[in-house]
């Protein structure tokens, strides 16, 4: 059976809208895995005592997310 012109669209557009929230979920996932890695760099650095500029310097953190960390580990 042939598909009208529409409904051809109508099934290019979802395909569309369904690879465009997979690749939104791909984008996100790599996003959460690299700051969860991060946080995890952070912990280990704070748990050998590294200070806090050095910590900041290197990872980047903010001093707000550094603290919130730190209250995990104590």
């Amino acid at each position: 059976m042939q598909m009208s012109v529409e409904e051809l669209f109508i099934q290019v557009e979802r395909e569309h809208e369904f690879d465009s929230g997979y690749n939104k979920g791909i984008t996100e996932g790599k996003k959460e895995g690299k700051k969860e890695v991060k946080d995890e760099i952070i912990l280990n650095m704070l748990k050998e005592s590294v200070d806090d500029e050095t910590i900041l310097k290197t990872t980047k953190c903010s001093k707000k997310h550094l603290n919130e960390l730190k209250a995990k580990v104590i």
